[in-house]
C-alpha cells in the first residue's frame, strides 16, 4: 500500500515530498529556460519584425515550449522511454497551446491598453511583454499540477487477483 505522501516515480520508484520538491525545481528550471527563449524571441518578433502581439506570442511560445518540453520530460519527470513520446508530445501541446492562448489574448489586450495610454513603442513592448510573462508566472502551479497528474502520471497495470478484482 502507497502512503499518502508518496507518489510513483517514472522509473516505478516511490517519489516523497522532498523528490517531489525536486522535481518542482527542476521543472523550474525548464520553466525559467523556456522563459528566458521566450523573452528573446518576444520582442524580435514584435518590434523587430513589427509582428502583433499575437503573432509575437505565439513564436515566442513555441520557441520556448520546445525547449520547456524537452528538460521537463528529460530531465524533470526522467522520461526516458520513447514508446510514450507521441503521446507525451501530443498532451503537453495540448496544455501549453491553451496557456499560450491565454498569453495571445492578455498581450493583445494590453498592446490595446498600451497604445490608447499613448506609450512610446519601447514602452508598450515592455508592458506587453510583461503582460506575457507575467501570464505564464501565474500560470506556473497550475502548469506543473497538469503535467505531473495527468501527462506524465505513471499509470499503475492492475494484475488479476489484486486488490478489487475477483
Amino acid at each position: 500500500m502507497t502512503s499518502p505522501h508518496l507518489v510513483a516515480d517514472p522509473a516505478g520508484a516511490e517519489l516523497s515530498a522532498p523528490r517531489r520538491i525536486w522535481r518542482l525545481l527542476r521543472f523550474l528550471l525548464a520553466s525559467i529556460l523556456a522563459t528566458a527563449t521566450s523573452a528573446i524571441v518576444f520582442p524580435i518578433v514584435y518590434r523587430g519584425f513589427d509582428g502583433s502581439p499575437s503573432v509575437a506570442s505565439f513564436v515566442a511560445f513555441g520557441a520556448g515550449t520546445v525547449v520547456s518540453f524537452t528538460v521537463a520530460r528529460f530531465y524533470a519527470w526522467n522520461r526516458r522511454d520513447r514508446r510514450r513520446l507521441s503521446r507525451d508530445i501530443v498532451a503537453y501541446a495540448l496544455v501549453t497551446s491553451v496557456i499560450g492562448t491565454i498569453a495571445a489574448v492578455v498581450t493583445t489586450y494590453a498592446d490595446g491598453r498600451a497604445a490608447h495610454a499613448g506609450l512610446s513603442a519601447t514602452e508598450k513592448t515592455v508592458v506587453v511583454e510583461a503582460a506575457y510573462l507575467g501570464t505564464f508566472a501565474v500560470m506556473f502551479v497550475v502548469k506543473f499540477v497538469i503535467l505531473d497528474k495527468v501527462v506524465f502520471r505513471v499509470r499503475k497495470i492492475r494484475h488479476a487477483g489484486s486488490e478489487g478484482n475477483p
